[in-house]
């Protein structure tokens, strides 16, 4: 069996996906593919590939018994030839994202205990990056600590994604990695959903333009879909283009901005932070191994 499994990054709209492939689900399990509820496996899940010393967990979960319960649990799921999992926390809860100073310093040892979950199965492990210009307020914001607890030892301009995706190889290195930008969503959206449920670029999927969806005008969707029924033969590239065009004439006021709200964060170390993300984005997109899709 192939598990997939998005893994974050947290604040990834992780979620948002996750439920788009939902509206799928009867579609895709009559080819053999499975999304457990994460009621049944999120919790689950945590405890058994945290150690006993894990952020909150107990370790006390047999790991092969999470695997069978899912499977017995999901419909289709004992016949599934591919099960779609999602954990946006899985690499560490907000409070411990930058535990030592650095982005998910414990990784590569969550993803290696996937093994132990899921033995002689292929995993697949879904990643997407935020510029720490925002992914950083946006944790602290969410996450019960001071500004000062949570970044005591972090320096913005050195912690790096492409170190993230180095542990997560070394703990998991018969994984396939699939790794994005969040501020490319909108214009991948379509090429993630269907990546992750493993089917034809070509094949039609609900919750397709979801996110297109909320940030455009009805006027703007509209002619994006007009132009999308007329030309269904377009390529993905041709589709971006379209959305390009559709986001600059009809996108709702303050639907795409980001606002940075960083305590002693002015705008030259935003635009440095924003700089050093670029081109570690550009390392991570030739990092052998690494599948990164682009816009």
């Amino acid at each position: 069996m192939q598990v997939v499994f998005h893994i974050g990054a947290n604040t990834t709209e992780a979620d948002r996906l996750l439920r788009a492939l939902g509206r799928n689900a009867e579609a895709l399990r009559q080819d053999g593919f499975c999304i457990p509820d994460p009621a049944h496996y999120r919790k689950q899940l945590q405890e058994a590939v945290a150690g006993p010393a894990g952020e909150g967990g107990t370790g006390q979960v047999p790991p092969v018994q999470v695997r069978d319960r899912l499977l017995a649990e999901t419909p289709g799921g004992p016949a599934a030839r591919r099960m779609i999992l999602c954990n946006p926390a899985f690499l560490a809860w907000n409070r411990w994202v930058l535990a030592r100073g650095v982005f998910y310093p414990r990784a590569a040892s969550k993803v290696a205990a996937l093994g132990q979950v899921f033995p002689g199965d292929g995993i697949e492990l879904f990643l997407g990056l935020r510029n720490p210009a925002t992914f950083v307020p946006a944790i602290w914001r969410l996450s019960d600590m001071s500004w000062d607890e949570l970044t005591r030892g972090y320096d913005p301009l050195a912690a790096k994604w492409s170190d993230v995706v180095a542990r997560i190889r070394e703990g998991a290195p018969g994984a396939r990695i699939c790794v994005w930008c969040n501020e490319d969503l909108i214009f991948i959206w379509g090429t993630l959903l269907r990546r992750m449920a493993g089917v034809a670029a070509e094949r039609p999927m609900l919750g397709d333009h979801d996110l297109l969806a909320g940030v455009v005008s009805p006027e703007g969707l509209q002619r994006f879909l007009s132009h999308r029924a007329a030309h269904p033969g377009d390529s993905e590239g041709q589709i971006r283009a379209l959305i390009g065009d559709v986001l600059s004439r009809h996108v709702l006021p303050d639907a795409v901005e980001e606002e940075v709200d960083a305590p002693g964060w002015d705008a030259p170390l935003v635009k440095a932070i924003t700089r050093a993300y670029d081109a570690d984005v550009a390392r991570i997109a030739r990092m052998p191994g690494v599948e990164f899709i682009a816009p």
